[in-house]
């Protein structure tokens, strides 16, 4: 079918080029949108090391397991990276020399992932902190960190 007889039949007279851009406007961006979030998706399955899983048990934990992956992207924002040889605990262990409150924060972080990741928990733990609330204290944490090193 021609543009002419779809617009005929659409009934959209002189407008059907405006019409049809709109449309086509409107495709690519719902075709962009799905790149972004599944390229998103992606980059957390990596970062969760979760590719060799089941797909149910893969979606649960990205669903479940962000708040480590944007802990994670919080470290690094502030100088702080975990190296990937590293395990999160070992991580936080060695941000205890020079940073103990990020590294505190950081650890009951990682234990809650390990508790979701290994243990096959939901979240939140009971009588546990919430994701929220640890990564809450972890920006703090870092913030404070970053208020005392322009002090010095």
């Amino acid at each position: 079918m021609r543009m002419r007889e779809v617009a005929a039949v659409l009934g959209l007279g002189g407008a059907r080029r405006i019409w049809f851009a709109v449309i086509a406007i409107g495709l690519t961006t719902a075709a962009v949108a799905a790149l972004i979030v599944a390229a998103r998706r992606h980059r957390m399955q990596q970062t969760l090391r979760v590719e060799g899983l089941p797909r149910a048990r893969r979606r649960e934990l990205v669903r479940q397991g962000s708040f480590y992956a944007i802990a994670l992207a919080e470290l690094s924002r502030a100088g702080l990276p975990k190296p990937e040889s590293a395990t999160p605990l070992a991580h936080a262990e060695a941000l205890r020399a020079s940073h103990a409150e990020v590294a505190s924060a950081f650890e009951a972080i990682a234990r809650e992932f390990y508790r979701i990741r290994f243990g096959g928990a939901h979240t939140p733990s009971n009588g546990g902190d919430p994701p929220e609330a640890l990564l809450f204290a972890l920006r703090r944490a870092l913030s404070q960190n970053r208020g005392s090193r322009s002090a010095d």
